[in-house]
């Protein structure tokens, strides 16, 4: 006898398929199914229609208030509506820091680059280094040109002289000034020592001005760019016409006409507080860690002699710094004094939670920071963070040449590559294309 021949699998698949008995009810074919199975069907049926419900009170929900919740993050969201914000200003975003050598400005450079950084801002960033331009007065030719992506500038914080027409050119309409003045003298001892500038004038700090020197040879600058009169410098001032009272003068009325606020670097609370209500911000996103800030054994006491020498050399900075001081000290008064005690409280006690979460000692720069891609100070501290801190933490203890380079990854899509050129500076800059 012939042996029969196997079936294929789908032929017999068919065959089961076939045999399955319909029953015709009306216009409804029913399959004969198992109890169990049509209880699954029951049991899918009713979460369709709970699903379906849910989906149409979803869609009446207040969508701003889910996105802040998906979106929420250890920094306060500043993205809210007008109407979901319980204060009547909106957040600011647009914002000009202009950096002036040895005031602190890197610990305020720290409040705008993570702010703008979790918020996905974006930032006009220097080609190489710190510097944009500098000591060459600021141009649109020294960055990216942003808008052949749809995009506008949002904050600008690395150190670059001021040419205000200039950066008002492609900015937001609504765009903040802001910068921060300290006492000359102690602002030139501390320049004096983190750039060695014994080196460069061939004499020690405690003797300057003390000896004849040739006419001119304290108004020449490191590099073209260090020297004193720092501040007023690095405000875009010629300094070719420090001398001039007068012209020091108007170009101070000048600066208070343009920036929306001048920070004190002695009274740092304080314009910290009114930096946070300038800003519309919540009181974490104004606190700092004192970056780039040299050990106290590095500090040199000044005799009486040399400072009134070099309130001398640095005399077109001390009419800047005491112009602001005085400012400073009639916003105080238009906050309210006992106001602003109680915010800077707050501020201290916000601070001082912030360092004990974060920090775990202070340790000089050259051994925090191990990487050789980064200029480190031998006098310089920084923080050693402690272990599984947030994002918060992460931020508050950067320094920032490393807070500069997360930035410039963040934003490497809209980097050409730059072409360097000498300036007449005789150091490297580069012009983008």
């Amino acid at each position: 006898m012939e042996k029969e021949r196997k079936k294929p699998k789908w032929c017999t698949a068919r065959k089961k398929l076939q045999s399955g008995r319909r029953i015709q009810e009306g216009n409804i074919t029913k399959t004969n199914l198992t109890p169990n199975k049509r209880s699954f069907s029951l049991v899918s049926v009713i979460f369709c229609a709970a699903f379906v419900v849910y989906v149409i009170q979803y869609d009446q929900t207040d969508v701003h208030s889910v996105r802040r919740i998906l979106s929420e993050d250890v920094y306060p969201s500043t993205e809210d509506p007008p109407e979901a914000s319980t204060n009547s200003c909106i957040p600011r975003k647009n914002i000009v820091f202009l950096k002036t050598h040895k005031c602190a400005s890197s610990s305020i450079q720290n409040i705008f680059n993570r702010f703008g950084y979790r918020r996905g801002l974006t930032f006009v960033l220097p080609a190489k280094g710190s510097y944009i331009g500098h000591p060459e007065p600021f141009n649109w030719s020294m960055v990216p040109d942003v808008r052949r992506f749809g995009l506008r500038y949002n904050i600008l914080t690395h150190h670059c002289r001021l040419n205000y027409d200039e950066m008002r050119r492609n900015l937001p309409d609504d765009v903040l000034f802001i910068t921060i003045v300290r006492n000359p003298v102690e602002l030139y001892e501390s320049l004096f020592s983190f750039y060695s500038l014994h080196r460069f004038y061939k004499e020690r700090f405690d003797t300057l001005g003390k000896h004849q020197k040739p006419p001119g040879f304290y108004e020449k600058r490191m590099g073209g760019k260090i020297g004193f009169n720092q501040m007023l410098f690095d405000l875009g001032m010629d300094d070719k016409v420090f001398s001039n009272s007068t012209a020091v003068m108007e170009y101070v009325y000048f600066l208070d006409s343009i920036f929306d606020l001048v920070m004190v670097r002695e009274r740092m609370d304080e314009s910290l507080v009114l930096l946070k209500e300038l800003l519309c911000w919540d009181m974490d996103d104004v606190i700092i860690f004192h970056l780039n800030a040299r050990n106290q054994r590095y500090k040199k006491k000044l005799s009486p002699d040399l400072y009134q020498r070099l309130v001398k050399f640095n005399s077109a900075d001390m009419v800047l710094y005491k112009y602001f001081n005085h400012r400073l000290s009639e916003r105080i008064n238009e906050y309210g004094r006992d106001k602003m005690a109680e915010a800077v409280d707050e501020l201290k006690n916000r601070t001082r939670m912030w360092y004990d979460l974060c920090v775990q000692k202070q340790d000089f720069q050259t051994k925090v920071i191990n990487s050789k891609r980064y200029f480190t100070n031998r006098m310089v501290m920084a923080y050693v963070k402690k272990k599984d801190v947030n994002t918060t933490c992460d931020d508050l203890t950067t320094q920032e040449p490393i807070f500069t380079e997360k930035l410039v990854y963040k934003q490497r899509y809209m980097f050409p590559r730059p072409k360097p050129y000498r300036s007449r500076y005789r150091y490297r800059m580069h012009r983008w294309h």
